[in-house]
């Protein structure tokens, strides 16, 4: 190692010879675990409805740590919403998408993202939860593919009434 004439401390040269090798050794070690790319992301807008619903499933499923969430669509654009908290009996719910609001909120007590469903221009009516999430991200993702829903259920509801 040289001295610099001055003191006996390293030039900043030879301190640079291994330290960015050191550096880079840790730099390689803390990437280890993490993804390397980027999850494609998912167009909600070119799914299916039975696509959707798939999406939805996943989503409820993974969204809180003590409760599951499970989605069916019937032919009437009904959506049926069961909640499994753990350790309790389901709650089955069902709601007519047509009309519905789809409300986006969050819980500072509980801190968890609320998707709710209720009908429009009416105070009284019954607010159906249909997710909860401890992330942000799901709950909008949820809230997206809900209204994508109903989008193509008027559509399709529309497209098969008599003239």
């Amino acid at each position: 190692m040289r001295n610099s004439p001055c003191t006996s401390r390293p030039l900043p040269r030879d301190l640079a010879r291994w330290l960015v090798p050191l550096l880079l050794l840790l730099g390689i070690g803390c990437t280890e675990g993490y993804p390397t790319t980027d999850e494609a992301s998912l167009d909600s807008q070119l799914l299916s409805n039975p696509q959707r619903l798939e999406v939805m499933n996943d989503v409820g499923g993974e969204a809180h740590r003590r409760r599951n969430w499970i989605y069916e669509l019937d032919s009437h654009c009904n959506l049926q919403v069961t909640a499994q908290n753990e350790g309790e009996p389901a709650t089955v719910l069902t709601y007519a998408l047509p009309g519905a609001l789809v409300l986006l909120k969050s819980s500072r007590t509980d801190r968890t993202y609320n998707v709710d469903l209720a009908r429009q221009n009416d105070a009284n009516a019954k607010v159906v939860p249909i997710l909860e999430s401890e992330h942000w991200v799901d709950a909008v993702q949820m809230t997206g593919l809900v209204q994508l829903l109903q989008r193509d259920c008027s559509i399709t509801k529309e497209s098969t009434q008599p003239s």
